[in-house]
């Protein structure tokens, strides 16, 4: 991923330094952050030192126009804890705008710090945890069969990629 992905680490990391004892913080960061290489010191240092508080994790909805963006709120604490509250909300507008009238809304799992580490934090409960298990199950990963994984062709065919020519003016062309 590019530098853009990196870039809340460095205001995590200093905003914990900055925390009186028992204090408090909360950013809004990509949720890949859980997930992504970048993120594994973070992860380990977040879980071993029980520094995560919660993570109110927005999936793929938008929350700001305009922009593609998969956010969450990272809260962070002070105060040592053994568990993280992980609530997920759900796909659709009605369930965004519940979640941003009152996170309370929205249902919580609850996952043990100490079953967390540096690897990515797969947060799933239920159905949805058994079936990840069991496709882990015996499985190879492809990191470990392939010799070179890379990303084909990319389009960058997004609404915020299209370029229109509004005209020449003078010797300047317009573009929106």
């Amino acid at each position: 991923m590019g530098s853009v992905w990196r870039q809340p680490v460095p205001f995590l990391e200093r905003g914990v330094e900055l925390l009186a004892p028992g204090g408090r913080l909360g950013f809004i960061v990509p949720n890949k952050l859980t997930k992504l290489d970048y993120g594994r010191r973070l992860r380990e240092w977040l879980a071993r030192d029980g520094l995560v508080e919660e993570i109110v994790d927005f999936g793929d909805a938008q929350l700001f126009e305009g922009a593609a963006n998969y956010t969450c709120i990272l809260e962070l604490s002070r105060r040592p804890g053994s568990e993280l509250v992980y609530p997920r909300v759900g796909r659709g507008e009605r369930e965004r705008q519940q979640a941003l009238t009152s996170f309370d809304a929205v249902p919580a799992q609850r996952f043990a710090l100490r079953e967390l580490g540096s690897d990515p934090w797969v947060l799933a409960t239920g159905e949805e945890a058994r079936l990840l298990r069991a496709l882990a199950d015996g499985a190879e990963r492809l990191g470990d069969v392939a010799k070179q994984i890379f990303q084909g062709l990319i389009t960058s065919a997004g609404l915020e990629y299209i370029v229109e020519d509004m005209g020449r003016r003078g010797a300047v062309r317009r573009v929106y």
